[in-house]
């Protein structure tokens, strides 16, 4: 049971906290240590017996564990020798370094359950002792108060930096362990349905991908007698994209809607920020099938500045510059910026298929996109340009009432996660403060 504080509060150099809490470095209920200098010479170019190496952009603004797809692998050989560096079971990694691309990330950190990383530079590992209950710490370091202490140490640059110093001795308010328990226990809670709730989606999606592959790669969508085309007799003709089905068509990614290249208003203008629109800008789409909730928002008048900008509900978004390839939708009406071209389908049967295809086609985007240049740029003109298949729109509007249901699953889910994550995000740092109590 959670009940409001009504014990006596002592006054502290952080604030007041109740009587009974003690207040203890980092470093004497955690060993701390920098994660390892690696170098290019360190990584080998399979996954095969080898290790992946854990930097900043594996922390995700949420405190979880993000996977980009994009790690960096070490050998066994190296693991071995370096196995200081290698998460353990209840470690927490803190990203020690600030970068534009990080999201604001600095202090942030990650929980380890039994994934197995070595540790980049810029990234901590903090180790919890027997002494303090190792998920109350992990949340504890994640609340908003703590952070923003944290930050005051900073030392800035061009980049702006923790210290290992600092980090030791920072700040940590410690209830008894049984309280420490208790408060674990309902953030975990929470944290547990919103990570089933993700497994969940990923097998939604792993299912509708899955239908998507035998109907519109292999070709096995049922016949007119509900039979698998291809397998049995289906007639097939040759086209520039190799063998498809003879009713089926090769156009263009702009034959089925309308190309819409994002764009930002000027930031000088401080009222066209901070509305209930969504913004969606490349971090808000990493892992996400839908976007719900962005970093950024534009008001009624930012939105206006660009009107012709404006995506509608069920939209899809491909990011088209330095990170290429990455698919979403969108549930309400948004904007983007230039970074992000968007499909508005001409048609709501062509979502589904829509989101499927261009999922599956990342290395061909990202090779249109290449142009001999180091950083990754897919023009709203190429983009348009690209050729793909165009089944018969009967196809695809069974494919859509199939589809549809599993897409409505996914939306319900993310959402609940969203609710999920605002209450865990206003009781945690009322729990870390002693302003609510946990009682048995």
């Amino acid at each position: 049971m959670i009940t409001p504080m009504q014990n006596h509060y002592k006054q502290t150099a952080i604030g007041e906290i109740p009587n009974s809490w003690d207040i203890k470095q980092l470093q004497e209920v955690a060993d701390f240590s920098n994660g390892y200098a690696f170098s290019s010479r360190s990584f080998v170019n399979s996954k095969n017996d080898a290790v992946p190496v854990f930097k900043m952009g594996n922390i995700g603004i949420d405190g979880g564990l993000k996977i980009t797809g994009k790690e960096d692998y070490a050998s066994l050989v190296i693991a071995e020798k370096l196995k200081n560096y290698l998460t353990r079971e209840n470690d927490i990694l803190m990203c020690m370094t600030d970068m534009k691309s990080s999201m604001n990330l600095l202090g942030h950190s990650a929980r380890i359950h039994n994934e197995k990383f070595l540790v980049n530079q810029r990234v901590g590992i903090i180790r919890p002792r027997t002494n303090v209950d190792a998920s109350y710490l992990y949340y504890y370091l994640n609340s908003p108060k703590y952070i923003e202490r944290l930050r005051t140490t900073a030392r800035s640059g061009v980049q702006v930096n923790l210290t290992t110093e600092a980090i030791r001795e920072s700040q940590v308010l410690c209830p008894a362990q049984e309280e420490q328990h208790q408060i674990a226990a309902i953030l975990s809670s929470l944290d547990d349905k919103i990570e089933l709730n993700r497994k969940m989606n990923k097998t939604l999606e792993e299912m509708g991908n899955a239908l998507f592959k035998r109907w519109f790669v292999d070709f096995e969508f049922p016949d007119e007698n509900g039979k698998s085309y291809k397998s049995t007799g289906g007639e097939m003709v040759e086209s520039e994209l190799g063998e498809i089905p003879i009713s089926w068509k090769i156009v263009e990614i702009n034959d089925f809607g309308k190309i819409v290249c994002g764009k930002t208003p000027p930031k000088s203008n401080h009222k066209y920020f901070g509305g209930n629109i969504p913004f969606i800008k490349i971090p808000d789409m990493h892992g996400r099938m839908f976007v719900i909730k962005t970093e950024d928002t534009l008001t009624s008048d930012g939105a206006d500045y660009q009107k012709n900008k404006t995506l509608p509900k069920g939209s899809i978004c491909v990011s088209c510059i330095a990170t290429v390839g990455l698919v979403c939708i969108i549930t309400q009406d948004s904007q983007t910026n230039q970074q992000i071209n968007s499909i508005i389908p001409n048609n709501s049967h062509y979502k589904e298929y829509l989101y499927f295809v261009l999922s599956s086609m990342t290395k061909q985007l990202q090779d249109f996109a290449s142009g001999g240049s180091a950083t990754l740029n897919l023009n709203t003109g190429s983009f348009s340009n690209i050729p793909m298949l165009s089944p018969s729109y009967d196809l695809l509007a069974k494919f859509h009432s199939v589809a549809e249901l599993i897409f409505e699953q996914v939306v319900l889910k993310a959402m609940e996660n969203e609710k999920l994550s605002a209450i865990r995000d206003s009781l945690l740092p009322r729990l870390m403060n002693g302003k609510l109590r946990v009682k048995k």
